[in-house]
C-alpha cells in the first residue's frame, strides 16, 4: 500500500519493473522508518456520542523504537549510526528517479536502453510529463470508477440472541408496575437479580427495548380507550402482580 500510493496503479511488468520497484521500496522504507514523524495514539475515550482522543508527541518509528527500550544498548547505537550515515534529501533522490523510471516503464517503453538515444528536447519533454505524472498521484484515485454496490435491505432477524429474553416476563411487570422508571435503574435491578448475565454494557439496548415498549403500550391503550368510548364502557385497572425486588407496586 505505501508503495501504491508513491506509484500509482498503473500496471507494470517484467525484471526492470521489480528491480525498480524493489529499490523503491527499500529508499520508501529507510525515509519513513528514520526520518518521517507520525502520531500515535495514547488513549481513546467515549463521552457520550463523542470520542476523546490523545497521542503521543510526534515522533518517527526509530525514535519510538529506541525509546521503547526493547533494543539491547548496541543495536540500539548500529540505528543511531545508519541514521546519521542516510541523508534523508538523497533518499528523496532516490524516490523521484525510481519514480521517473516506473513511470516510463507504465508506459510501455524501455527505459535502459532508451535512455542514452535521447536528445535533450526528449529528456526536458519527459521531465515535463514526469512532473505531470507526479504531481497527480494524490489525486489519481479520483479518476477512478469504483462500482457502487446496491445496499442490502435489512432482514429484521437479530445479528446475536436477545440478552434479555430469559426476564422478559419481569421486564414487563417492573413497566406496568412503574411506568416512569429510567433504564438505569432498571438495570440496576437486573444486575442485583442476575449479576452473571447483566452489566453496565446492556444499557444501550434496554433503552430501546424500553422505548418500543412504551411505544407499543400507549397504542394499546390508545386502542383500548377507542373501543370502551365506542361501546360506552370503562377501561378495567390492571391487576397487581408481583415485580422485580425493590419495585414500587401501584397501591
Amino acid at each position: 500500500m505505501l508503495v501504491r500510493r508513491v506509484v500509482g496503479y498503473q500496471r507494470l511488468e517484467g525484471l526492470e519493473a521489480a528491480q525498480v520497484l524493489g529499490e523503491l521500496y527499500g529508499a520508501l522504507r529507510l525515509f519513513t522508518n528514520l526520518f518521517q514523524p507520525s502520531f500515535k495514539l495514547k488513549s481513546s475515550e467515549r463521552d457520550g456520542g463523542r470520542i476523546k482522543r490523545q497521542h503521543h508527541p510526534p515522533r518517527a518509528p526509530l525514535q519510538r523504537l529506541i525509546k521503547s527500550g526493547a533494543l539491547s544498548q548496541g543495536q540500539g547505537e548500529a540505528l543511531r549510526d545508519l541514521q546519521r550515515r542516510t541523508d534523508p534529501v538523497a533518499l528523496l533522490v532516490t524516490i523521484r528517479r525510481c519514480q521517473g523510471q516506473l513511470a516510463v516503464l507504465a508506459s510501455g517503453e524501455n527505459g535502459s536502453q532508451e535512455q542514452s538515444g535521447k536528445t535533450a528536447r526528449d529528456l526536458a519533454a519527459e521531465n515535463r510529463s514526469l512532473e505531470v505524472f507526479l504531481g497527480g498521484l494524490q489525486t489519481l484515485w479520483h479518476s477512478s470508477q469504483p462500482r457502487r454496490r446496491k445496499p442490502k435491505p435489512r432482514s429484521g432477524k437479530r445479528s446475536r440472541p436477545d440478552p434479555f429474553e430469559p426476564d422478559v416476563a419481569l421486564i414487563e411487570q417492573c413497566l406496568v408496575a412503574e411506568p416512569m422508571i429510567r433504564a438505569k435503574t432498571l438495570l440496576e435491578r437486573l444486575i442485583q437479580h442476575n449479576p452473571e448475565r447483566y452489566g453496565e454494557r446492556h444499557l444501550r439496548t434496554l433503552q430501546r427495548r424500553l422505548r418500543g415498549y412504551r411505544l407499543q403500550r400507549i397504542e394499546r391503550e390508545m386502542e383500548q380507550m377507542l373501543d370502551a368510548k365506542a361501546r360506552g364502557q370503562k377501561e378495567t385497572e390492571p391487576e397487581e402482580i408481583a415485580v422485580l425486588p425493590g419495585v414500587k407496586e401501584n397501591g
